[in-house]
C-alpha cells in the first residue's frame, strides 16, 4: 500500500498564540498544583492565569517544564488528559469526539486546533500503520517538554476510546528520550514504547481508524464545523473563537 500524508501545517495567518482554557487551570489543581506556583517557577507573571489564557509556544514550554519539575511524577501528561471530563472539552476538541470515525476524528483535531494552538500534525499511513506526529513550529530549536508530547499522544488516544467507548490501544509508541521509569506508559496505552527512537510517535492501528464514534452528533457538527471553517479561513481576529461558539451554542 502506498504510504499517504496528511500534514496540517500551521495556516501561514497564524500568530504565535496558545490558549490555555479554565479546564487546563482546573487540571493543575487536582493534580495538587496552583497556578500560581506552576508561574512563578515558569517566571511568567501571574495576569497570565486570567480567563482564556493566551501564551507563546516558549511561554506554554516553560508552564509544562514547570509541571514537572514542581510535581516530579513522569505520569502527569498522560494523566492530565485521561483525567478532563469530556463536558469540559474546548469546543474544537467537542467537534473531534463527535465525528463519523476515530479517522475523522483525528483529522478534525489537527485542523481545528490551528484556531486555539500552534501545533502541526503530520499524520502519515504505511500498510497498516497511522503513525501521528506533532510538532511546535514557533519553538525554534527548542525541544518540545516530555510531558507535553506524553499530553497530546493522551489526548489522541483518548478521543478514541471515549468516541468509541472502547479501550482502544495504540500499536506503539516512539520516543526520542530515554527509558524512564515510573512512567507507566505500558499500563496507560497498553502497548508497547519504544525508546531513544529518532522521532517522537504515537503509533495506531489503520483498521482501527475506521471505527465508527458512538458519540457521533452531525447535528452538533453542522453548527460547530462551519464557525471553525471560517475562522481558519478568516484568520486571527479580535473576537475570539470561543466568543463566536458561545452564541452559535445557545
Amino acid at each position: 500500500m502506498k504510504a499517504q500524508t496528511d500534514h496540517f501545517r500551521v495556516s501561514s495567518n497564524v500568530q504565535d498564540r496558545i490558549k490555555l482554557p479554565r479546564v487546563f487551570w482546573a487540571g493543575l489543581k487536582s493534580i495538587g498544583l496552583s497556578p500560581a506556583t506552576v508561574l512563578r517557577r515558569s517566571n511568567l507573571p501571574p495576569t497570565v492565569y486570567s480567563g482564556e489564557s493566551l501564551v507563546t509556544t516558549a511561554q506554554n514550554f516553560s508552564i509544562w517544564r514547570a509541571i514537572r519539575e514542581l510535581s516530579n511524577d513522569p505520569t502527569i501528561g498522560w494523566k492530565f488528559m485521561s483525567q478532563v471530563e469530556t463536558d469540559q472539552y474546548h469546543p474544537t476538541l467537542l467537534a473531534a469526539l463527535h465525528a463519523r470515525t476515530y479517522r475523522e476524528s483525528i483529522e478534525r483535531l489537527a485542523r481545528y486546533k490551528q484556531l486555539c494552538s500552534a501545533e502541526e500534525f503530520r499524520i502519515t499511513q504505511k500498510g497498516d500503520e497511522i503513525l501521528v506526529e506533532v510538532s511546535w513550529p514557533f519553538a525554534g530549536e527548542e525541544q518540545a517538554p516530555a510531558l507535553l508530547i506524553d499530553a497530546v499522544f493522551a489526548l489522541v488516544t483518548e478521543l478514541g476510546r471515549r468516541g468509541t467507548k472502547t479501550r482502544l490501544n495504540p500499536k506503539r509508541i516512539e520516543l526520542t528520550r530515554p527509558a524512564e521509569r515510573e512512567n507507566r506508559f505500558e499500563e496507560y496505552f497498553g502497548c508497547r514504547v519504544k525508546y531513544r527512537a529518532p522521532r517522537d510517535a504515537l503509533i495506531l492501528r489503520a483498521a482501527d481508524l475506521e471505527i465508527p464514534f458512538v458519540t457521533h452528533n452531525d447535528e452538533l457538527l453542522q453548527m460547530l464545523a462551519p464557525q471553525f471553517e471560517h475562522e481558519l479561513k478568516e484568520g486571527p481576529r479580535k473576537q475570539s473563537i470561543l466568543e463566536q461558539v458561545r452564541w452559535v451554542l445557545k
